[in-house]
């Protein structure tokens, strides 16, 4: 094994993960969480750049008569399981509890998503300054 035996086992590659509760949206949530995973693999953002191209080019899709409307709500539609699977990774859970959240509480959601992107960039922030500070930068 080299130095590096770790890169022989990347699926083995400890997760960063830090632990959101739910607890902050809505009081009675107290003791939910969910675990959000903040060193992501360059496969996993690979494929989350590929999802949010797609979702962009459906927002910029026409939709003011009721065929452009239904288009861009097929689209949509059709964009739905990639949504549910790469949120499931990323929050650390499983695709029907983030189907579930999705379709019980919107403003939940939204809130996760948000909280969520902020804890990934406050980490990248933080190593990226870590960085920097040993290196003199």
């Amino acid at each position: 094994m080299s130095r590096l035996g770790f890169l022989e086992r990347r699926e083995e590659y400890p997760r960063v993960t830090k632990r959101l509760e739910l607890g902050r949206y809505n009081g009675q949530l107290k003791g939910n969480y969910i675990e959000v995973w903040l060193n992501w693999s360059r496969e996993f953002n690979d494929r989350m750049v590929e999802y949010r191209d797609r979702l962009g080019k459906i927002a910029q899709m026409p939709s003011g008569t009721d065929e452009e409307w239904k288009a861009a709500d097929g689209a949509l539609d059709e964009l739905a399981p990639s949504m549910f699977a790469l949120n499931a990774e990323f929050w650390g859970c499983e695709e029907d509890e983030v189907r579930a959240i999705y379709e019980i509480d919107a403003e939940l959601w939204r809130w996760i998503a948000g909280q969520a992107n902020k804890m990934r960039e406050d980490y990248r922030e933080k190593r990226k300054k870590a960085g920097s500070a040993t290196t003199g930068s």
